[in-house]
């Protein structure tokens, strides 16, 4: 997976061809992510758009073929979402710049049972998923989230 393009474009790479023509699966113009790295689980890749006026959309793809699967949305901001998202036991997590950071039930047909946790703090970072705990980064703390 290859977004480039500062966020407007996304193709999928096929990593054992011999020459570069070879190479390219497909290719999504107007859909990409810039800061956030997308995620491939499953046969799927979820793409969160950052900023803009689709701030906040979450789009899964097939890996192979690049068709969209459906498409979900965060509650709107006029903040970005720099934070990578993270995937553990289909829920999402990820961290938006104003602080809040929200977990999601990702189905097969989208976001579901979406949970906004405000800690009011500056955060740019990706959260950490370990041992059953989220460890997230502020500009001031570093935070460990249990259930």
């Amino acid at each position: 997976m290859i977004p480039y393009a500062r966020g407007n474009s996304i193709a999928g790479i096929k990593l054992d061809s011999g020459t570069s023509s070879e190479s390219w699966l497909w290719k999504r113009d107007g859909l990409g992510s810039d800061s956030s790295t997308p995620i491939i689980s499953d046969g799927r890749v979820i793409i969160l758009k950052y900023s803009g006026p689709t701030s906040g959309r979450v789009t899964c793809l097939d890996i192979h073929s690049g068709e969209t699967i459906w498409e979900s949305n965060l509650p709107k901001s006029a903040k970005i979402f720099y934070a990578s998202p993270v995937l553990a036991n289909d829920i999402m997590r990820v961290a938006r710049e104003d602080g809040n950071i929200f977990t999601v039930r990702v189905t097969d047909k989208g976001l579901a049972d979406v949970k906004e946790y405000p800690l009011l703090e500056s955060m740019i970072a990706s959260p950490i998923a370990v041992n059953g705990k989220l460890l997230v980064r502020s500009d001031q703390h570093l935070y460990c989230l249990a259930d």
